[in-house]
């Protein structure tokens, strides 16, 4: 993206009959450009909700959690669903055994905005012998 816009500047240059001495003549391309830019790229973004470089959005609840569980060790073997409404959580899938029920549940309850966690896990059938 960068490419395109030192092209586009370079071209203006070009039409303008800038030289590398023009500092104002430059200054005022490199200015439409970077306006023209952020014009279209704040449009796209509202689209496809890509926030403008440098500015982060904050993840939802439900991103904060599951990532907490994906990112836990003990949890790597577990296929859980995070489901949130409002600021209450319910836990859904399969688990190994119960400590990792209990790590699932411990994990989600300490993520600042959850008030409730509601426990809808399901231990997994261990293999037959």
């Amino acid at each position: 993206m960068f490419h395109r816009y030192t092209l586009i500047v370079a071209i203006l240059v070009a039409q303008t009959g800038c030289n590398r001495n023009d500092a104002e003549c430059l200054s005022r391309a490199g200015q439409k450009v970077a306006a023209h830019a952020k014009g279209n790229f704040s449009e796209i973004g509202g689209k496809v909700d890509v926030p403008w470089p440098g500015v982060r959005r904050e993840p939802t609840l439900q991103e904060k959690i599951h990532d907490r569980l994906r990112f836990d060790k003990l949890m790597k073997d577990a296929t859980l669903e995070v489901h949130v409404k409002d600021k209450e959580v319910e836990l859904k899938g399969t688990i190994a055994n119960l400590e990792q029920r209990q790590r699932a549940i411990e994990l989600a309850e300490s993520v600042v905005g959850v008030e409730k966690v509601s426990d809808a896990i399901q231990l997994r059938e261990p293999p037959p012998d």
